[in-house]
């Protein structure tokens, strides 16, 4: 006799990866970082998400043209 078919192993779904636990926050956002999450170490340790917009946040650059930056008129 054939035992019935189940597919209880399919009845919890993918993991929410809303409920994956914060490996880290950003030093420039304070969000989280998880795990797999492509990240910038900068020297002194500090952990920042690997897109621009923090690394550019944390160190405080400002985008300007040249001739802002040296008084040309």
């Amino acid at each position: 006799m054939l035992k019935p078919l189940t597919l209880d192993r399919f009845s919890q779904g993918l993991r929410d990866p809303q409920e994956a636990p914060a490996v880290a926050y950003c030093a420039a956002c304070n969000c989280e970082i998880y795990d797999g999450d492509l990240v910038y170490v900068v020297p002194g340790g500090d952990i920042l998400h690997g897109d621009t917009e923090c690394l550019v946040e944390y160190i405080g650059a400002r985008l300007m043209s040249a001739e802002d930056v040296v008084g040309v008129v």
